[in-house]
């Protein structure tokens, strides 16, 4: 699924359109079972459940593109027409989404813990 997403500030910047992005909701040990190396920061775990701080890991294509010359690590984002502000911790590398020889895909993955919500 895809959603667009803007850096904190941003959303409210009437020449800012936001940035397309690809979600995907996994759990702690996906990255290890793929060979995703992880960057910087941390995996998913137990506490990143409902009712906590919410908080998402990106790829390198999307820290440049949303934090360019930036370290990504602790900076926040929000989802098109959603408040709840996410925090990244973690940046992974970018990995195939598609096909072999695509452009490097922009994603974001979140706690699949947290994108269950109970009825």
């Amino acid at each position: 699924m895809a959603f667009t997403v803007f850096p904190e500030g941003q959303a409210q910047n009437p020449s800012y359109r936001g940035s397309l992005v690809q979600f995907n909701d996994v759990s702690s040990g996906y990255f290890d079972a793929l060979r995703i190396p992880l960057r910087e920061g941390r995996d998913f775990d137990g506490f990143d459940r409902p009712r906590t701080k919410i908080v998402g890991i990106v790829n390198e294509a999307l820290a440049k593109q949303l934090w360019p010359g930036q370290d990504a690590l602790g900076k926040r984002f929000t989802i098109v027409q959603q408040s709840e502000l996410i925090e990244v911790v973690g940046v992974v590398a970018t990995a195939i989404v598609n096909n072999v020889g695509e452009d490097p895909t922009p994603m974001i993955y979140r706690p699949i813990q947290q994108s269950i919500r109970p009825a």
